[in-house]
């Protein structure tokens, strides 16, 4: 058997174990964006891979570029490693040169034991540890996979940090401990922006260069500067030599999908002589192609195309960071000129609503100028629910649909399409309700104007297309507009909502939502109502808000609220 088909067997044993811990329910699925890229990532509940995905970044996706990376820790699939490779096969950097001009890409990392293979066809990736991941890994998850989905699109991943400001985005290059990092911070704390620090997506185009980002962290050297804005959490690698830095909300927010490559600036110790492009060339390609697996001439030709064809800025390493600050600003222009609004996850669960499925949908689509992943969650439907999702997202691919063989309720259904993506943005619809085509705009302008904020809600009216509004609506809730303290009107960050947690899924529609607003204001986390009406909800015989047991379910969530309050309050008061 030779190399290529004992990779191919190895590949294909793994994905069937994969596929037989999807089936049994005992791995999970997240999405997220890199550059143009969707990732799905897949991982063992509760294995040291789960929280792999964090660092990636909300991208500007691009329809056609999605990549399936399935991780697994050896022992679990039972696997002998380094199976399937032989010493003799190895070249050396321990990548498998012999399989460049093939469908698979393959590198094996002995001082780890971290096998990482990837499937040109089909865009599926394995990545195999023996343990848990090296800490790096986690900063910079799956950059071996990026790095070649890149290479089959003309990009290449670089090596470089990145300022952004009115002007486009410069890249930052020098050696590793030269000051890149703490160069996009200057830049930050000048009011410019960033693609990303470390590792970016460098793309031609029609026009010149596109950088695209990757990842939301920021790596330091000896902790970087004293002030690291916004800063979720942090993880040391290296034996402490260097810090990874996870950005939060507001800091993650200046953190620009892409942008146009207008210069590279080049860390120097002196002003002395000119900059030439073979100078950028020389600090920035051997760093990357050192640290990326088996793309070299890809890489080399992107990198030598962007260094001749670029502006080449001297950047003085003297310690002066307000002097740098002023360079940069007057390299770039000055701040980009508004905030890009982030990318946004649409959760919609689903049972029976076939009916109601697709005017829902059309509400959502209709938001324009957003960024919009929607995740559709059938809970096990009965009727032709599933059949209507599949057939709108075959000319939509900015649905996902995630079924589900049983019904586990609609609380259930939430969290699994919360789970499934990272966009820094949340927000909800119902099967039977619609949207007003500027909700997310509403919301939008409230957050972007109180970045203290952790979500908002709004107003809601009720519709019945078939007739007047029943009488138990308007006894309960009356006529017109209000309070919207219902999945349908909230806009959340996601970092809000897994300080609050997910849903309650013991609770039933209408108390699990409850719950969490109630769990939301004993924490003390700012919102804000607004006067807007931005949700319809559309009255039917089989409206979850309509069922007696609700009540029961309130008064119980009342008294756990009133018992969290009693824990925090003051024994002084």
């Amino acid at each position: 058997m030779d190399l290529e088909q004992r990779v191919e067997a190895w590949f294909t044993r793994l994905l069937a174990h994969v596929h037989a811990e999807l089936v049994a329910g005992s791995r999970r699925s997240v999405e997220a964006t890199a550059g143009p890229l969707q990732i799905t990532h897949t991982f063992e509940r509760g294995s040291s891979h789960e929280n792999l995905t964090d660092a990636l970044a909300a991208g500007a996706r691009i329809p056609d570029g999605r990549v399936t990376v399935h991780s697994l820790e050896a022992p679990s699939a039972d696997l002998i490693l380094p199976s399937p490779l032989h010493e003799d096969d190895l070249g050396d950097r321990l990548g498998i040169r012999a399989l460049e001009p093939t469908r698979w890409r393959l590198t094996w990392d002995a001082y780890s034991g971290v096998i990482r293979c990837f499937d040109r066809d089909s865009g599926v990736g394995l990545f195999v540890t023996a343990a848990r991941p090296e800490d790096w890994e986690f900063g910079a998850p799956f950059r071996a996979f990026v790095h070649w989905a890149a290479a089959e699109r003309g990009a290449t991943m670089v090596h470089a940090a990145t300022v952004v400001g009115a002007g486009g985005a410069a890249l930052v290059v020098g050696p590793g401990g030269t000051g890149k990092s703490t160069t996009t911070l200057v830049g930050l704390g000048a009011g410019l922006s960033t693609v990303g620090d470390d590792y970016v997506w460098l793309e031609p185009t029609a026009g010149g260069f596109v950088v695209r980002s990757v990842y939301s962290t920021v790596k330091t050297k000896d902790g970087g500067p004293d002030a690291v804005p916004d800063v979720e959490r942090t993880l040391v690698v290296e034996d402490g030599a260097k810090t990874i830095h996870f950005l939060g909300d507001p800091a993650r927010r200046r953190l620009v999908r892409e942008a146009p490559l207008a210069a590279i600036a080049l860390l120097r110790e002196d002003d002395s002589s000119p900059a030439r492009s073979s100078e950028a060339l020389a600090a920035t390609l051997p760093s990357t192609a050192l640290q990326l697996p088996y793309e070299e001439g890809n890489t080399t030709a992107v990198v030598k195309s962007a260094c001749a064809s670029s502006e080449i800025v001297p950047l003085l390493r003297d310690g002066d960071l307000e002097r740098l600050g002023r360079e940069l600003r007057a390299t770039l222009g000055g701040p980009v000129p508004a905030v890009s609004r982030p990318a946004v996850t649409v959760v919609l669960p689903v049972y029976n609503g076939a009916d109601h499925i697709e005017r829902a949908l059309d509400s959502v689509f209709a938001q324009q100028g957003w960024e919009i992943h929607a995740v559709a969650v059938d809970d096990g439907s009965s009727d032709r629910s599933l059949e209507v999702l599949h057939g709108y997202a075959a000319n939509e691919p900015r649905l996902t649909v995630v079924p589900s063989p049983q019904n586990r309720g609609v609380a259930a259904a939430r969290n699994t399409a919360v789970e499934l993506r990272r966009d820094p943005l949340i927000a909800f619809i119902d099967q039977d309700d619609r949207w007003t085509p500027d909700r997310l705009d509403r919301g939008w302008a409230a957050l972007e104007a109180s970045p203290d904020l952790g979500y908002v809600l709004a107003h809601q009216e009720f519709d019945r297309p078939d007739g007047p509004v029943p009488e138990w609506v308007r006894e309960r809730w009356l006529d017109g507009p209000q309070t919207g303290f219902v999945p349908g009107t909230l806009l959340v960050w996601r970092s809000t909502w897994e300080d609050v947690g997910e849903l309650d899924e013991s609770l039933r529609a209408g108390t699990d939502d409850a719950d969490w607003f109630a769990r939301a204001r004993d924490a003390g986390i700012p919102s804000r109502m607004l006067d807007d009406v931005v949700l319809r909800r559309t009255l039917h015989d089989k409206n979850a808000s309509k069922n007696p047991n609700n009540v029961g379910e309130l008064t119980a969530l009342l008294r756990r609220s009133l018992a969290r309050r009693d824990q925090h309050k003051d024994p002084a008061e």
